[in-house]
This record gives structure tokens, C-alpha cells and sequence, in this order.
């Protein structure tokens, strides 16, 4: 215990395997030791323990363990089992957000995203404190083509937390797709100042500001984009569509009035 508490979590593991072979029975030894492999992405391991755990006849929190069992499921891609378990633990306790969130995000990299809607709803009637699950939520529709609703569920993302790019940028998305490309500008702005060091908000907002004709500060965009990550073979292309339109506008200066 005292080496999982000081994070020493291989040294843990050494202390538990040799508790589990005194007392195969301990059932505390096999979640304290299922934690540690868990952390340690040791997540086959962890999920032996915890079907260990479950064969017992020993007195276990059983909604708590069949969870834990089915997040290691999910981290092993196995979402279909991860979901039976999710629902077996939703049946025994019907009040934890947690169990709703996981199995929605199963159900996303499903691509079941009605499914998965469904379920962040429920998250966020159970904990409406949650950045991330209206953010996922919001990602769902954005996939489905609901802009205007995953926008609604970004804002209310950020009302929560605005320290997060990826939710500006995604945001920023759906906006340039309604072809509100300024206000999808302010949101790549944003994004930016939190972290700019990411070539996907220079190129993005760099076709933003090409729709709305502003071709120098477009290529400054494409141009900080490959400066970042120049193996992107597309920035290229977005850089050669904006500096043909520039040398067009340059010959033909009073065609952008036209």
C-alpha cells in the first residue's frame, strides 16, 4: 500500500504478487494490484484481476467491479464487452454519470453516435459540471452534420472550461462549415493563444481567412503550419491555392471588386 500511495507502482506490484500467493483469496489485494496494472497500461493484466475479482464468492461491490472491468475492456478496443459490462453496472447503479459517460464513448468510437448522444444526455442530467461530456456530445453532432445543435453544446463546454483548445477549434468547425468563417477566426484565435503550437489551427484558420479573401494572412497561417509540421503534403497544396489566388488579385488588382 504504502508503495502505490508513493507511486512506486512496480515495487507495488511486487508486494501484491506475493500477498495474492499467501492468500489467493484477498480480494483487496487483486484490486489494489488490478489499480496498479491499470496505471501502469498493463491493461490485460489488470483485466484478469478483475475477473479474478469477479469469480470470488467474497463480498465485492459488484457495480463498482464489473466497472472497472469494462474501462479496461474499452481500453483494449473490446467496446462491445465493455458495454455489456457498462449496462450490467448501470443495472445494479443507475446514479453514477461516470458509467453513462464511458459507455457513450464507447458507443462513439462505434460510431453509434445517436447512441452515444443518448447517453451523454443521461451523464449530464446525472453531472451537469462536466466540460467534456457536452464537448463529446457536441463532436457526435458535429460528425452528423448538426452544426448548429454541436455548437450549442461547445458553448456550453466552454462556459465550463476555457482552457481547452480542442473545444474552440471544434467549435471553430462547425462554424466554418455554416460559412461563418469570422466568427470561426475568433474561435481559431482563441485556440491559438492557448496553444500555438499546433499546425491544424494555423492551416484551418488559414482557410478561413483565404474565404474571406485575406490572402497575405492566410499564407502567413499556411507558412507557420509547415514551419511546424512540414510532412503534411496538403499544407503544400493549401499553399500553392493561396498564392495562385494572390498573384491572380496582384495581375488583376480590381478584380476582388468585382
Amino acid at each position: 500500500m504504502c508503495y502505490r500511495i508513493l507511486k512506486q507502482y512496480k515495487e507495488a506490484l511486487n508486494d501484491y504478487n506475493v500477498l495474492i500467493k499467501l492468500d489467493e483469496n484477498n480480494i483487496k489485494a487483486y484490486e489494489n494490484r488490478a489499480l496498479c496494472y491499470r496505471i501502469l497500461e498493463q491493461y490485460k493484466e489488470a483485466l484478469d484481476d478483475y475477473n479474478k475479482i469477479l469469480e470470488t464468492n467474497g463480498e465485492i461491490d459488484l457495480s463498482s467491479i464489473l466497472f472497472q472491468r469494462a474501462k479496461m475492456k474499452e481500453c483494449l478496443k473490446l467496446y462491445d464487452e465493455a458495454i455489456s459490462d457498462y449496462n450490467c453496472a448501470i443495472n445494479l447503479d443507475n446514479t453514477n454519470w461516470e458509467i453513462y459517460y464511458r459507455k457513450a464513448l464507447c458507443k462513439k468510437k462505434k460510431q453509434q453516435y445517436n447512441e452515444a448522444i443518448a447517453d451523454f444526455d443521461i451523464a449530464i442530467q446525472l453531472n451537469n459540471t462536466y466540460s467534456f461530456s457536452y464537448f463529446l456530445k457536441g463532436d457526435c453532432k458535429r460528425i452528423l452534420s448538426k452544426y448548429k445543435e454541436a455548437i450549442a453544446d461547445f458553448d456550453k463546454a466552454i462556459e465550463l472550461n476555457s482552457k481547452e483548445w480542442i473545444i474552440y477549434f471544434y467549435r471553430a468547425k462547425c462554424k466554418a462549415e455554416l460559412k461563418n468563417y469570422k466568427e470561426a477566426i475568433k474561435d481559431f484565435d482563441k485556440a491559438i493563444e492557448i496553444d500555438d503550437k499546433s499546425d491544424i489551427l494555423y492551416i484551418c484558420r488559414s482557410q478561413c481567412l483565404a474565404e474571406i479573401k485575406q490572402y497575405k494572412e492566410a499564407l502567413d497561417d499556411c507558412n507557420r503550419a509547415i514551419q511546424i509540421n512540414d510532412q503534411d503534403s496538403y499544407y503544400y497544396f493549401v499553399r500553392c491555392a493561396i498564392k495562385d489566388e494572390l498573384e491572380e488579385l496582384e495581375e488583376f488588382p480590381d478584380i476582388e471588386g468585382m
